[in-house]
């Protein structure tokens, strides 16, 4: 988002802003206002954003005339990279201005089913037909090459990146450990290099997308978390280390190359090279199979939720390492989607804290052998109440008495 506000800015398109996850409070609530004052035509908002009330509220009181959903296939369990907060989007729009305003969703990567599930969720109408185009991308060739080992696709990478050496490329590969291993490779032979992942500090993501954009480096080593809004027309060269997961997420990742060429503001070609193993879609078929949480995933994640009365950061816990070597495999994203689906719990998000889960409903018909939970469950609704009525600030007997304990059990435990 940032990226594509520094772009409109560019060309001369002032009244735009946006609010994600690296703005602090105080520039989001000047965003805010300034757009309730009229002066913004464009807000680009990430849709973590309405899981926050004030945030729903202050949709209400804001003239909006059109709301356009980017990379709209992520809505649909069908779709290549479902993410659950986008479930959200429905509510909201239904939700904003209390009118039925016209819905746009974007998407370079929908197959049929996604398209239709998109439709569905988002209230679409049918008679006005979508317009789709081919992905068809004449401007980038193809190469697909098979190596042996590990061993000999480093090799090859090297090879591939120095013939285009001083130009801008991406190198897409598994895990975390990948992105270290092979820019420190690529480093060693001079080129102009970082890595690049999901489990960086934002600040640490941010200089590196910086340094990419301004022509700093050259070639950044990333997992699939780079690239969504990097709008950059001089890549040309893309190369994956490993079968991707789907043929959408391969159109997806090397659509981002030669994306000057039609107007003439980057190469008027680009490359895009997939060096893939036999053992790729062993590794495939794995993630397939477990794609959905198994039930021990959701129960964790449950337990994770009712053993205290804090409230929990759910980045926190759906970015846990799945993996042995800390890339994450969603699981328990999906398992608190799962657990939100069945109202077994309830995100909410503010200005200050980036995301908190509460939980509201433990019955027994939605989550197992629940009476323990149940019992925190109430008394985390007690405090969300009391917290909400004292906007925060609550004295420690009262948080007792809002959960049920004498004021000597309070004096027992402390602070």
């Amino acid at each position: 988002m940032r990226d594509q506000v520094d772009n409109l800015r560019s060309k001369g398109v002032k009244e735009v802003a946006a609010i994600y996850s690296g703005v602090g409070q105080a520039e989001q609530e000047a965003v805010l206002r300034s757009a309730a004052q009229g002066h913004l035509k464009l807000l680009y908002v990430s849709p973590e954003r309405l899981w926050s009330p004030m945030f729903r509220a202050w949709l209400q009181d804001v003239d909006i005339a059109r709301i356009a959903v980017d990379e709209a296939h992520c809505i649909s369990l069908w779709g290549h990279s479902f993410r659950p907060e986008y479930a959200m989007i429905p509510t909201a729009v239904a939700a904003a201005a209390g009118q039925r305003l016209p819905v746009a969703a974007v998407t370079a990567t929908a197959t049929p089913e996604v398209l239709e599930d998109v439709t569905r969720l988002l209230g679409l109408k049918p008679g006005g037909g979508p317009l789709v185009r081919s992905v068809d991308r004449p401007e980038i060739h193809y190469y697909v090459e098979r190596c042996q080992n590990r061993k000999d696709r480093d090799l090859r990478v090297v090879q591939v990146v120095e013939a285009f050496r001083r130009r801008s490329a991406i190198v897409y590969v598994p895990t975390r450990n990948d992105t270290v291993r092979l820019a420190a490779l690529l480093s060693s032979f001079g080129h102009r290099v970082r890595p690049y992942s999901g489990a960086m500090e934002l600040g640490e993501r941010q200089h590196t997308e910086d340094a990419f954009r301004h022509g700093e480096i050259d070639v950044v080593v990333a997992t699939k978390a780079f690239g969504l809004g990097i709008d950059k027309p001089d890549i040309e060269l893309i190369v994956h280390l490993e079968m991707p997961a789907s043929i959408e997420e391969y159109v997806q990742e090397t659509g981002r190359a030669a994306r000057g060429a039609c107007d003439g503001t980057g190469p008027a070609t680009g490359t895009a090279v997939l060096l893939t193993t036999r053992r790729d879609c062993r590794i495939h078929e794995y993630f397939v199979e477990s794609s959905a949480p198994a039930i021990a995933t959701v129960r964790k994640a449950w337990s994770a939720l009712s053993e205290g009365l804090n409230f929990i950061d759910p980045d926190r816990l759906a970015e846990r390492a799945d993996t042995k070597d800390g890339e994450r495999d969603g699981s328990h994203a999906l398992a608190l989607h799962y657990l939100e689906q069945v109202r077994a719990v309830r995100r909410r998000q503010d200005f200050v804290l980036r995301g908190r889960i509460g939980s509201v409903d433990a019955t027994k018909h939605r989550v197992e052998n629940s009476g323990p939970a149940t019992r925190l469950a109430d008394r985390a609704d007690a405090m969300l109440a009391l917290a909400h009525r004292r906007r925060g600030r609550v004295p420690r007997l009262q948080v007792g008495a809002a959960v049920g304990q004498r004021p000597d059990e309070v004096e027992r435990t402390g602070d």
